[in-house]
């Protein structure tokens, strides 16, 4: 019998679109069923900071601004490494973190 690993994808980015064209990529790549392939959103997380127009004269000018990063998580099981590896070796993505872990099951 074969060992089954489990992967962990995690895919971060300020914009979703970048991370969407990611996931169809890899889905793309995979070409299999997704029985065996969970795909779930986590939480956005935002960074809010003011900027004052002017620092001497109109205090209550306040530029506003705030700051999103979206986050994706793909779990797969697999017999071997070798898929994601190859995937995400060969193709450059920009504007996107990924982080991988291997899981044993």
């Amino acid at each position: 019998m074969l060992k089954q690993f489990r992967i962990k994808i995690e895919i971060v980015s300020h914009n979703d679109y970048f991370i969407n064209e990611v996931i169809t990529k890899f889905f793309v790549f995979l070409g299999r069923k997704k029985t065996d392939i969970k795909c779930y959103s986590l939480p956005i997380k935002r960074k809010h900071f003011s900027v004052l127009k002017s620092p001497f004269v109109n205090n209550k000018s306040i530029e506003q601004y705030a700051l999103k990063s979206y986050k994706q998580c793909i779990l797969l099981k697999v017999s071997s490494f070798k898929c994601a590896s190859d995937f995400f070796s060969s193709n450059s993505f920009k504007n996107v973190a990924i982080a991988i872990t291997f899981i044993e099951a």
